[in-house]
């Protein structure tokens, strides 16, 4: 059995990261880009084969999201650290910039006075402009998310009602429940193509 040292050099860490954004839209709430700083630890080395650049370069081309905008500034930076190496594993960067992107369009929500929901209906990719190119370069290629948002939402309202909450029953408003809704879109098959090959060894001995 590893223990910590043993585990440090030998483990993989992800998803440390630090976003400094800053979104812009109108006042009737249509998004219009997002600029900002994205800090990515990787760790003391890189590994093979992704090294330690993947992270903060998908990182950028995921934050725009599933949403419809026109301008995307973002300076990554990857940070070498005394910590362990950042590792292959599933949805490179993608919970980073999926909160961070919601994050903003709720306080987007909260500056107009809007339901949140609503600022992302306004402003989601619809199934009617599918294929979909984001200012980030992501493709999206097939799908409906305003049918999937509310869907969602009917599904989230029908089987867990707010209103089950015992703290919503005593007090007039409740601080302890809400419903918050985000979507989060990706690409797949980013690694470089690899081949295989199986080898069997007979009883013989031959291969």
């Amino acid at each position: 059995i590893e223990d910590r040292r043993e585990h440090l050099i030998a483990s993989v860490h992800a998803r440390e990261h630090v976003y400094d954004v800053t979104v812009y839209a109108d006042n009737d709430g249509t998004l219009l880009g997002v600029q900002g700083d994205v800090y990515i630890d990787a760790g003391a080395y890189s590994l093979w084969p992704t090294g330690s650049f993947m992270e903060a370069s998908m990182a950028a081309r995921n934050l725009p999201g599933p949403y419809r905008m026109k301008a995307l500034k973002v300076n990554t930076f990857t940070v070498a650290t005394n910590k362990s190496p950042m590792g292959p594993y599933r949805g490179v960067a993608r919970p980073g910039a999926c909160f961070t992107i919601e994050r903003m369009v709720d306080e987007l929500a909260r500056h107009l006075g809007r339901e949140p929901v609503e600022i992302r209906r306004q402003n989601i990719v619809a199934g009617a402009q599918m294929p979909y190119v984001t200012i980030g370069g992501m493709k999206l290629d097939t799908g409906d998310y305003p049918v999937s948002l509310a869907t969602a939402l009917e599904m989230v309202t029908t089987f867990v009602p707010l209103a089950d909450c015992r703290w919503c029953r005593l007090a007039a408003s409740c601080r302890y429940c809400s419903l918050a809704a985000g979507s989060i879109a990706g690409d797949v098959t980013v690694l470089p193509r690899m081949t295989g090959r199986v080898r069997r060894l007979e009883e013989a001995g031959v291969i």
